[in-house]
């Protein structure tokens, strides 16, 4: 079995009650693999398992769309030490063409466009290549949701010792009104259930519910974080011994 089924299992197992119609998929197999508190999984093929699961999942249909970067040759980093990873190229590509936009549509005006984005640009660079030793300071951004967003996303970047620096600025953002922070809500309250999830605070559920709700409200997300969020709430739920709600979470993934 796939090491990333293995949470899933978990929790499958021990939400046993809830789960139901969870049928066999072999005649000669229990009828139900769940019955019983899951005995019958002690002595079911690993095979079966997966597609239990699977056709469990099938029973749950989020709204939500993955965002999937385009794919990168598969030794395009190995050959510069100094290359980004995808994932945050994907984050720095997706910032970049928001930022485009919200001075196309006139959601930010900063007095010089030009002067604005070469600012904006350095400063997802440094966010984008910061660690825990990273001592060189933000260029000065135009003032807008995205210079706020990227304060706590270089003081998260930079690690544990900086997290309440993180969550300053993106609770000032969350404060900004709603005309003004069309762009980087989303981000900002997934990021704030990663924190939460960091520091193993239940609220990270919230955040993550949040998450899809303010997508759904109209706010954009622009890397797919909405159906990202189940999985991450997820964990949270897991953590909390909330075995129930992780098993739908997980298999709604």
């Amino acid at each position: 079995m796939r090491k990333s089924l293995v949470p899933l299992v978990c929790c499958a197992a021990l939400s046993a009650a809830v789960l139901q119609n969870a049928h066999a998929t072999g005649d000669f197999s229990p009828q139900r693999w769940l019955d019983n508190g899951g005995a019958a999984s002690e002595m079911s093929p690993e095979f079966y398992w997966e597609l239990e699961l699977k056709r469990m999942a099938q029973e749950f249909h989020p709204p939500e769309k993955r965002v999937v970067p385009d794919e990168e040759k598969p030794d395009a980093a190995k050959d510069d030490a100094n290359a980004i990873a995808p994932g945050t190229k994907f984050t720095l590509q997706a910032d970049t063409k928001d930022f485009d936009d919200a001075i196309k549509s006139g959601k930010i005006a900063p007095p010089d466009a030009a002067k604005a984005k070469a600012a904006h640009e350095a400063a997802r660079q440094l966010v984008s290549t910061a660690k825990a030793t990273t001592n060189d300071p933000l260029p000065e951004e135009f003032a807008s949701e995205f210079a706020e967003y990227h304060r706590g996303a270089f003081a998260f970047r930079r690690g544990g010792d900086h997290f309440a620096e993180a969550r300053e600025a993106w609770e000032t953002l969350l404060k900004r009104p709603k005309d003004e922070r069309k762009y980087r809500t989303v981000w900002t309250t997934f990021m704030l259930g990663k924190l939460a999830l960091a520091a193993k605070d239940p609220e990270a559920v919230k955040w993550f519910r949040q998450t899809r709700e303010l997508a759904k409200d109209g706010f954009a997300d622009s890397l797919g974080l909405a159906a990202d969020s189940y999985g991450w709430e997820a964990r949270a739920e897991l953590r909390q011994g909330h075995y129930e709600a992780a098993a739908k979470l997980y298999l709604t993934q």
